[in-house]
């Protein structure tokens, strides 16, 4: 189990906490992303699925009205796989989350515990979730570095719905405040996580990909494939997708010990009632 480090970090030593605690904990966070990730690929086969089966035969003549029809199955279809995800998501977040924060403050988390602590919290982090990739998606259309920006200011977010007392609105708020003057770091570790992210497409899902392009029709993988291309996916969701949760956590309470000189008073306060606090010499 970690021990506590309640001092401030340089970006350098945020990073190595988080591998260290992703390295010695690797089965708590995979198995706390297993099951919800695995969700997203199945949705995410039927929805591919789904949308892409040939709904109308090849000469057949399209009327304004099956039009209309077939963008709205299509559109329905998107809406809800794309909230069934992101639900899913915002639970694999917010349970990764406090297993963090229980390692950070020295406590020792569970994989059940962990989801069953964020029960009441789940609808909190799904709409800052949403507010974020809106607000992120609108400052994209101006010139990018609107929306780069707001992501970065808005990284420590979810942290802030998942282990404190706020609504959406709140949340946000809270992430502006403790992000301020380190958008930069941010963004770096977004650097970092993307470089992660195409490493572990290559690694696992690169030879599909070479498969399916070099077949007479594109992407027409069998049935076998096809799975092994999912397992593939589930696989490198599960290896890479806690990496950003651990880092983004850290550096919620490291920006808290930085602007609210978040101590062990604090600590104290944080546990819940009868639970003893962890003794300082373990740091």
């Amino acid at each position: 189990m970690a021990t506590m480090d309640l001092r401030p970090m340089t970006l350098g030593e945020v990073l190595d906490r988080t591998f260290t605690l992703y390295k010695e904990n690797f089965w708590l966070f995979a198995g706390i992303v297993a099951i919800p990730y695995l969700i997203i690929v199945v949705f995410s086969a039927l929805y591919s699925g789904l949308l892409l089966a040939p709904t109308i035969t090849p000469g057949e003549t399209v009327s304004p009205v099956m039009a209309v029809q077939l963008f709205g199955e299509i559109l329905t279809t998107l809406v809800l796989f794309g909230l069934v995800g992101l639900l899913v998501f915002a639970s694999a977040q917010a349970a990764t989350v406090v297993a963090v924060s229980d390692l950070y403050l020295g406590r020792k988390p569970g994989l059940a515990q962990s989801f069953v602590r964020v029960r009441g919290r789940i609808l909190h982090v799904l709409l800052v979730m949403i507010l974020i990739y809106l607000m992120c998606g609108f400052g994209m259309i101006f010139f990018i570095f609107p929306g780069i920006y707001l992501l970065c200011r808005t990284a420590l977010a979810v942290p802030a719905a998942t282990l404190e007392e706020t609504g959406a609105g709140g949340a946000l708020s809270r992430s502006f405040q403790l992000t301020k003057g380190n958008a930069a770091q941010i963004f770096a570790v977004y650097v970092l996580l993307i470089f992660l992210v195409f490493l572990s497409i290559f690694i696992f899902q690169f030879p599909f990909l070479v498969a399916a392009g070099s077949l007479a029709k594109p992407h027409a993988l069998s049935l076998g494939m096809q799975i092994l291309e999912g397992v593939a996916s589930w696989v490198s969701g599960v290896i890479v997708w806690p990496i950003g949760t651990i880092a983004f956590s850290l550096i919620y309470y490291n920006q808290r010990v930085r602007k609210e000189a978040f101590d062990l008073e604090k600590l104290m306060a944080s546990l819940e009632p009868g639970e003893a606090p962890p003794s300082p010499s373990a740091a």
